[in-house]
């Protein structure tokens, strides 16, 4: 999972050499940061499925008189600021779906270079349950290669792309296809909805100039750094939301921050004061000398909430604690963030 993250990341880098992040900073700053909690497990599903979508399916276009790319790239308009523009969205899914995930790639300070969102039949916050359906909208920032016609092909609102409807209980339904000049999207569900649905979806997907302003991102000015943002919400109350950041300061290597209501976190921990209330970090040593501690910050925010700080560094010292709490002061946490979109 980590080596595909940082091929997706340095796939994109490739179209902002000037503006992409330093590619051994993503090397140091990616390797502990995953696979430690339900809640990460169900945060990196989206990154992975987005990364089969980058890396996985070759994009191919009518060199023929149907048209060579959907309609002109959605243009929505200045984001707010820090914000991701989800650029699309179906306007038809399954009754009893509802959206409860958005989140973003950001690969530079100006665009993100992937977006995700998700519609299930059931509740997400603070759960790992493979039994809920789900339904989900990846778009990815690629420009379109002409080449021929894929074998099979489905026309998608007169653009070729492909679908993929297993028969299996636990397969999937895929459509995959250029969206515009600039996009690739895919729609899939999990377990497979019928082709006539899956192709409804796809095929109901429009513009939509919708923001998705990250709940928890660092207290600087102007656009969101380099990192992926996530967020989960069944309703005003039930959310949850997790940054992983990697344009950070010397000397922690990554960020990562979670809010929600309860994490699977380290036990015990030495006190240390934060966000003025009293919490603890916890430092777990590396499997082997090569590779970088990981240091676990965690404070009780006045709602109730957990808020869960981690960063790689290359040895637990007063020093990097002492950074990861200035990392975690200068987070910017909204805990009314708007989910208006999940009710």
């Amino acid at each position: 999972m980590t080596t595909e993250l940082e091929t997706l990341v340095r796939r994109l880098q490739e179209q902002r050499a000037d503006a992409a992040p330093d590619p051994d900073r993503l090397r140091g700053a990616l390797p502990a940061l995953i696979a430690r909690r339900r809640t990460t497990r169900t945060v990196v599903a989206a990154v992975a499925a987005v990364i089969v979508l980058a890396l996985a399916v070759p994009v191919t276009l009518a060199a023929t008189g149907r048209r060579q790319a959907g309609p002109p790239a959605a243009s929505p308009g200045p984001a707010a600021t820090p914000g991701i523009a989800l650029r699309y969205g179906p306007t038809w899914v399954p009754d009893g779906y509802r959206e409860r995930r958005r989140g973003g790639v950001v690969v530079d300070q100006e665009t993100g270079g992937a977006v995700f969102r998700r519609w299930t039949d059931g509740p997400m916050v603070g759960q790992f349950q493979p039994s809920v359906r789900y339904l989900e909208l990846e778009i990815v920032e690629m420009p379109a290669r002409p080449g021929p016609t894929p074998d099979g092909a489905v026309d998608i609102n007169g653009v070729p792309g492909t679908v993929f409807v297993g028969e299996a209980p636990d397969s999937r339904a895929v459509v995959t296809w250029q969206i515009d000049a600039t996009h690739f999207a895919r729609v899939q569900s999990s377990p497979a909805i019928s082709q006539d649905d899956i192709l409804r979806v796809a095929r109901s997907v429009r513009p939509d100039p919708a923001v998705f302003s990250p709940p928890v991102r660092q207290g600087r000015p102007g656009p969101l750094p380099s990192g992926k943002y996530d967020m989960i919400a069944d309703n005003t109350r039930h959310w949850d939301a997790t940054s992983i950041m990697l344009d950070v300061v010397a000397p922690l290597l990554s960020l990562k921050a979670t809010v929600g209501p309860a994490f699977d976190v380290p036990e015990g921990g030495d006190p240390v004061h934060v966000r003025g209330a009293t919490g603890r970090i916890a430092a777990i040593a590396p499997p082997a000398s090569n590779l970088s501690w990981t240091l676990t910050l965690v404070v009780t925010l006045p709602d109730g909430r957990l808020l869960t700080v981690e960063s790689n560094v290359d040895g637990d010292s007063p020093a990097t604690r002492e950074a990861l709490v200035r990392a975690a002061d200068g987070l910017v946490i909204d805990l009314a963030p708007d989910v208006s979109w999940a009710q």
